[in-house]
């Protein structure tokens, strides 16, 4: 450990008392490396592989390595999983009996929600505690999954899998969070390919509606909600991108923004450590496709990828049903969507499948 990450401060978790909403302070967020204006660009060249972090050659600049996954030849690793040098939630803390030390402590030894409804004491934070680590998806500085084979894609995906499971196993984890920033719209800091992993030891606001929702479904119907989307849903053909065996893509009703999508299994499943080998395999090369063709459909926008999926201790839930979401970072947030919490689409779902299959002209390329 070096004499900087021993002075670093933890993460909190503060409560906006207007709005219930919840945000993780993280002070040391703020020093870790930014490449310029471009990243998103970086197969031509607009930043430098020698100072990458992620690059082959570089490890001093990592804290560790948690896994990697060897190369088919055997000459490097294909997939390397790395901590995060600067979480915004970091281990459990020691046990501390100072009265000061109180708020930090809340929650410990149980599951608590994040929700608006949820009060905890007026202005005391509470510890950001969990387990963030970093997926570094190939070695190669500009090999974008877009660019890659479906065997790399397969890799990667395996990757997600263990580590979700992996972490997943952990008893202090209430809820895994699988992502992915591509670009700098969507927050990403490096150019190098990656994904992340963020374990709480809390439900976060939003997960929880989620799963509230999906359980209320169940409880009033006895049915999974995603399993009845196809069934009850208004144009859901229209808005079908692509279908296989295993998965289908589609842009849902409600698309926040444009070419958003969501891939969801077709087989009933509540948790990603659920998923068959052979469903991961689908899931790589659904995944692949659906990502050229925001290349060449939608402009190549940058975008995030979020996995949404039940904890480990609702395996089996017949509830709940995870999927993965696809967010291109296609205009911009503005004040009434801060206001309002309200997104304003200017594009419509049904034209967006139309334009991602095929059947209608693509947009120019994103600049």
């Amino acid at each position: 450990m070096t004499p900087d990450e021993t002075e670093r401060m933890p993460g909190e978790l503060r409560q906006n008392v207007l709005t219930g909403r919840w945000v993780a302070v993280a002070p040391d967020r703020g020093e870790r490396p930014v490449e310029g204006t471009g990243t998103r660009r970086d197969a031509a060249g607009t930043s430098d592989p020698g100072s990458c972090p992620f690059c082959p050659g570089n490890e001093s600049a990592l804290p560790s390595i948690t896994t990697e996954t060897p190369s088919a030849n055997g000459s490097e690793w294909s997939v390397r999983v790395v901590p995060n040098r600067y979480p915004a939630f970091t281990d459990t803390p020691e046990e501390s009996d100072a009265e000061e030390d109180a708020p930090r402590r809340r929650g410990r030894g149980t599951t608590l929600a994040l929700g608006s409804d949820v009060p905890l004491v007026f202005a005391e934070p509470m510890a950001a505690t969990g387990k963030q680590e970093v997926i570094i998806e190939t070695p190669h500085h500009g090999r974008d999954l877009t660019d890659m084979e479906v065997a790399e894609l397969e890799g990667v995906v395996e990757a997600y899998h263990q580590r979700f499971s992996a972490v997943s196993e952990d008893g202090e984890a209430a809820r895994v969070i699988l992502f992915r920033n591509r670009g700098e719209s969507a927050g990403n800091s490096l150019a190098h390919p990656h994904a992340q992993l963020i374990a709480t030891t809390t439900i976060p606001p939003e997960v929880r509606v989620r799963e509230i929702r999906m359980m209320g479904y169940h409880g009033d119907s006895g049915r999974c909600l995603l399993c009845s989307l196809p069934n009850v849903e208004r144009a859901w053909d229209r808005r079908v991108v692509l279908e296989d065996e295993h998965f289908m893509a589609v842009v849902p009703f409600a698309a926040e923004g444009p070419y958003e999508l969501w891939i969801i299994p077709r087989r009933h499943q509540a948790e990603f450590g659920e998923a068959e080998p052979e469903e991961r395999k689908a899931l790589a090369r659904m995944l692949g496709e659906v990502l050229r063709r925001y290349r060449e459909r939608a402009g190549d926008p940058d975008y995030n990828l979020m996995l949404h999926s039940g904890p480990r201790s609702r395996s089996g839930s017949r509830a709940l049903h995870w999927f993965i979401q696809l967010r291109p970072r296609i205009g911009h947030l503005a004040g009434f969507e801060m206001a309002t919490g309200i997104h304003i689409n200017p594009s419509s779902p049904e034209a967006d499948a139309a334009t991602l299959r095929g059947e209608s002209p693509p947009e120019k390329a994103a600049t």
